[in-house]
């Protein structure tokens, strides 16, 4: 091979070489095809950052609808470790359209006040359920549920539930409560005038034991067994015990209607010896009954007074609060499996 020759080859050894790495760098299959970083599965796609599901949604930091709160209103909170103060005054907050009046206004997570409440508790707020007082003495449980905190929010609904302003014509401006739909809520939930009003802690304790007792309209002549396993209990000297009057409400009578009609409660034992009856042994007479007048009343003659719990020998047992003066007769023995009975007094 003469040199021009050998040359040449050289030459076009490196001019091959050349077209490779071009093609390597720039060809068909670089990171311009259908798989790089430009395909519609990269960073700019519509699943990542900036997607409808980030954190630029409607409700998130990043939201045009994220502020704080900038009123001054209070509320306070009872709980196990004492009375907490929360102002609500630089929370976070979201702005809300209220389909009732269609006007967009700000609102105030019940959760993001109830969390600053709960800053170093020594209590889980998930064993409680949520009441509400309000300035005017509004008070959910009492006026509305007559004790039966079974109906009042869980902690977790507390983050589908929200402070918002309103005013009524020739009121000044307070903060009511909206509850989601999603949750089903009567519509009573929704307190107002909670500038100052108490959220009330209250604890989530259901009767243990299955024991059954027969309601009896005697009017009527209907009657109900009630279960009291899973009944709103509370500590009686260290046992648990439940109310008469939610036995009574559990029974669901038809036509029974406290608010119309005044009603007298007779006890009926189970004792297995004469089925002992406190009516009875009043003598036959109505008038010294107990009677159902109120959940917050403190009227001596009232069935809210009265409970029953485990009493050992004396099978479940009826109690009374001192403000009763209920004693002796009233404190009827043997109650499980025994009959309470509905009397229309008037």
């Amino acid at each position: 091979m003469n040199k021009v020759l050998g040359f040449r080859i050289v030459l076009v050894m490196l001019a091959l070489a050349m077209i490779f790495l071009l093609s390597a760098c720039g060809g068909g299959g670089d990171d311009d095809t259908a798989a790089d970083d430009d395909t519609t599965m990269d960073d700019d796609s519509g699943a990542d950052d900036d997607s409808g599901a980030d954190d630029d949604s409607a409700t998130d930091d990043d939201s045009g609808s994220q502020t704080t709160w900038t009123g001054n209103e209070i509320v306070y909170f009872s709980t196990p470790d004492g009375d907490k103060q929360v102002s609500l005054n630089g929370l976070p907050a979201f702005s809300w359209t209220d389909p009732d009046d269609g006007v967009t206004k700000p609102a105030i997570l019940l959760k993001t006040v109830a969390d600053q409440a709960f800053a170093g508790v020594s209590f889980d707020p998930t064993n409680y359920k949520y009441n509400f007082i309000a300035t005017d003495g509004y008070n959910i449980l009492s006026q509305k549920l007559d004790g039966d905190y079974r109906q009042l929010p869980t902690y977790e609904n507390l983050a589908l539930g929200w402070f918002i302003e309103y005013a009524e014509e020739g009121k000044a401006t307070d903060i009511k409560v909206v509850w989601d739909e999603s949750l089903g809520f009567p519509k009573f939930l929704g307190a107002k005038m909670m500038n100052g009003g108490t959220i009330e802690l209250v604890e989530n304790v259901l009767f243990p034991d299955s024991v059954s007792i027969d309601v009896v309209f005697a009017t009527k002549g209907t009657k109900s067994t009630v279960n009291l396993q899973g009944l709103p209990a509370f500590d009686s000297d260290g046992v648990l015990a439940v109310y008469l009057h939610l036995i009574v409400w559990e029974a669901n009578l038809e036509g029974f209607d406290p608010k119309t009609y005044t009603y007298a409660f007779n006890f009926i034992s189970n004792d297995a010896d004469d089925n002992w009856n406190l009516l009875d042994n009043l003598g036959g007479d109505i008038n010294q009954l107990p009677l159902w007048i109120d959940y917050d009343s403190g009227k001596s003659q009232d069935i809210h007074h009265g409970w029953i719990k485990n009493a050992d020998a004396d099978g479940y047992r009826i109690f009374w609060d001192p403000v009763t003066e209920f004693t002796g007769k009233y404190s009827v023995k043997h109650m499980d499996d025994g009959t309470i009975e509905v009397n229309v007094k008037s």
